[in-house]
């Protein structure tokens, strides 16, 4: 709303000045016969003009409606110029009708233009320029009738009168629109409906007067914090994390700013619940408790024809800067769910705006509903989504290029986050439109970048160098091998050949250890592959003890949804590899975790470094209380995408994502007994400030910044939102 109100104020300034040209062409006339004589000579190109005019603009509605009167009283002035009849009369009123008229059409002319620019400003810019004309129109067409017989400089000052006249009609038309959306106006109930511009019972008096909400709300008015305490309260008396996210999200529906000052207030108690790893049984069950569609989107696969439409819908007449699509194939670590991904697009995206203050209404969840290979859903009758099996090939890469080039062009200021699409196609995709557009995978780019600052975390601890790490990934999915590729980058922006940072990684998945001859590899797998000559044993390495054994690592990863792989034997002889292991099982949900932290302090008499892909508690250990630092992409995504909106990053590179992981480091005390390798979630919000100031630096550094702001710190601050009323 502020936003809309700056810009409003400025086109007060514009309009004023387009009146004044207005008036300076059409009435700074010294007397009233020689404008008669004007208007007679000018009475065919006026005609001819607005006949062009109106075949041309009547295909369009808005303009239309505008236009043909605009024509009629157009017409009655060219014949009343010619005729003289009706005297003075008979040319002043057509004449203020005209200019009125044209005052509307240049109002509409200018919103059809700025629609394509930023349609929720389109409205409000016509219902402006148009009340400015036609005060214009108003004022001088009557004091013309008594002045047009005076000089030139009385006209000027009817010409000034005018202006400050329609300022001021300006002025109060802009307090109308502050209860418009688009230039649309808003009922009582449109208001409390909606999201964005809902404050319930925060609402004060003058506001209830004003917007027409008396006698709709109990009379007491609440400030946020009381909201807030009483529905903290309310969330209490549920009895587990699945009734208390149906409940939050319940408020998320109705109140955006109560919600995300809610969950602000309670990042580290909010998170679990609202995503992960209770979203998983939110998506599992999304079909049997759909209420809200929660403005988001549903693209189609079937009706590729419909995503234009899909999206500016789902969009309404919002400014969208940041898009989270899904087509979940791929959720979290319970795989195909359908078009009941779309949660979460909605989590993270909630997430993006808890974390790091992103406007929540500039964003828009999506989900491509491509079928789903899940026999439990397509025969579950309550099921919403396409009960066809996954669109494969040629039509869904076309699907997704359609879609890429539509919401590019609807929105140009667009930052697109991929989410949970499948192992493949996650790959295809990012490979296809990173050096394209401004786009990331958190799958793939995410959690590559949060176990980079796990690593440095340790490293800041033990002052070795990266360089120097033997590096094994267990599970060779979309996230292990994209955790590895991102190592391994920085290996090599360290010093290291290609060559020699390959041979310091390590890959095993369902296989065992992966060698270059195995033909199931994805490619991504394949540049880690080894050759299994090189091996003397190579027919054991079908086994993570004996890889662990035989490549003598310093780090292992964990993605495989193996739980309870990582054994006290693995541990064990990871420690003669290395005074200070980092062991970071980050599977997740819980139950798919390859080992707990507390089994792991244990096992490695507390010399490991660990990290894992849960929220886990503090272990004490011989009298040392370790901090369990969680490989939560959050700590990452949210500040990497203000970074990139607060920039308007043209690309999202890899010496950006480099900056993010770095600026991970030093949050944390690495002289504290016990200290976490990676910031414990309640800093999140510091930590996002600190990663989008890193990212969109480097932006600019790189040439790749299209903001006009030149303090990219500035420019960071002046983005995020914060949850008031």
């Amino acid at each position: 709303m502020n936003k809309e109100k700056t810009s409003l104020s400025f086109l007060i300034i514009l309009s004023a000045f387009m009146a004044f040209t207005s008036l300076s062409t059409d009435i700074y006339l010294p007397a009233m016969p020689s404008m008669q004589a004007d208007l007679g000579g000018r009475a065919e190109l006026t005609v001819t003009g607005f006949v062009i005019g109106f075949a041309l603009v009547n295909i369009s509605r808005l303009l239309a409606i505008s236009t043909s009167p605009a024509f009629i009283f157009s017409v009655i002035l060219a014949i009343m110029g010619v005729t003289h009849s009706f005297g003075l009369l008979g040319i002043v009123i057509p004449m203020f009708l005209v200019f009125s008229m044209n005052g509307i059409v240049a109002a509409c002319a200018n919103a059809a233009a700025l629609n394509t620019v930023s349609s929720d400003m389109s409205g409000s810019a016509a219902a402006l320029l148009g009340s400015l004309q036609y005060g214009s129109g108003v004022v001088p067409s009557v004091l013309l009738a008594v002045f047009a017989d005076k000089t030139a400089a009385t006209m000027t000052i009817i010409i000034a009168i005018s202006i400050f006249l329609s300022a001021l009609m300006a002025w109060l038309e802009r307090e109308k629109l502050s209860c418009t959306k688009g230039g649309i106006i808003m009922t009582a109930h449109d208001i409390l409906n909606n999201p964005f511009l809902n404050k319930g019972t925060a609402f004060t008096l003058e506001e209830r007067k004003k917007l027409g909400l008396i006698g709709l709300l109990p009379p007491y008015v609440q400030t946020i914090e009381e909201q807030a305490a009483q529905t903290y309260a309310q969330m209490q008396t549920k009895v587990n994390d699945l009734e208390k996210r149906i409940f939050l999200m319940e408020i998320f529906n109705t109140n955006r700013t109560l919600f995300y000052y809610l969950f602000s207030q309670h990042l580290e108690e909010f998170n679990p619940i609202v995503y992960d790893p209770t979203i998983a049984d939110s998506i599992e069950g999304y079909s049997d408790l759909f209420v809200n569609p929660q403005y988001a989107g549903y693209l189609d696969i079937n009706h590729p024809e419909n995503i234009e439409d899909t999206l500016k819908n789902a969009a309404g007449e919002r400014e969208i800067r940041l898009i989270v699509v899904t087509d979940a194939e791929g959720i979290l670590g319970i795989g195909d769910w359908g078009t009941n991904g779309v949660d979460i697009s909605v989590g993270k995206l909630m997430v993006y705006t808890a974390a790091a203050g992103i406007d929540p209404s500039m964003v828009l969840p999506l989900v491509i509903d491509a079928g789903t290979n899940r026999d439990e859903l397509r025969n579950n009758p309550n099921y919403l989504g396409n009960r066809h099996e996954r669109v494969r090939g040629d039509r869904y890469y076309n699907f997704i290029d359609q879609f890429v080039k539509t919401a590019e062009r609807l929105f140009p200021k667009l930052y697109l986050h991929w989410e949970d699409f499948g192992r493949l196609n996650a790959a295809n995709i990012l490979e296809k439109y990173r050096k394209q557009i401004p786009t990331f995978n958190d799958d793939i780019q995410g959690t590559g970048i949060v176990t980079l600052g796990g690593i440095f975390g340790s490293l800041d601890i033990t002052g070795e160098k990266l360089t120097d790490q033997i590096y094994l990934c267990y599970g060779g999915g979309t996230a292990g091998a994209g955790i590895a590729s991102r190592v391994l980058r920085e290996m090599i922006n360290q010093g290291l050949s290609e060559e020699e940072a390959y041979k310091r990684f390590f890959m095993v998945d369902k296989q065992g250890l992966l060698f270059d001859d195995m033909e199931d590899l994805t490619p991504e797998q394949k540049p880690f592959a080894k050759k299994r000559s090189d091996f003397a044993n190579a027919d054991k390495l079908t086994d993570l003890l004996e890889v662990v054994k035989t490549v003598k690592p310093t780090i292992l990863v964990g993605t495989s949804t193996q739980p309870n792989t990582f054994t006290k034997e693995i541990v064990e002889a990871m420690c003669k590899n290395t005074e200070r292991p980092m062991i970071f099982p980050l599977s997740n949900p819980t139950i798919l975790a390859e080992a707990s932290a507390k089994d792991l302090i244990e096992w490695s008499d507390g010399k490991a470094f660990v990290a894992t892909g849960i929220p886990s508690g503090t272990v004490s250990y011989k009298g040392v209380d370790y901090i369990i630092g969680q490989a939560n992409n959050a700590l990452i995504y949210p500040g990497l995408g203000l970074g990139m909106l607060a920039s308007e990053a043209s690309l999202l590179t890899d010496e950006m994502i480099g900056a993010a992981a770095h600026s991970l480091s030093g949050i944390v005390n690495p002289g504290q007994a016990g200290a976490p390798v990676l910031p414990p979630f309640k800093y999140v919000a510091d930590v996002s400030i600190k990663v989008a100031e890193a990212v969109a630096k480097k932006a600019q550094e790189q040439g790749l910044a299209r903001s006009q702001e030149t303090d990219m710190a500035k420019a960071v601050h002046d983005l995020k939102w914060y949850p008031n009323y």
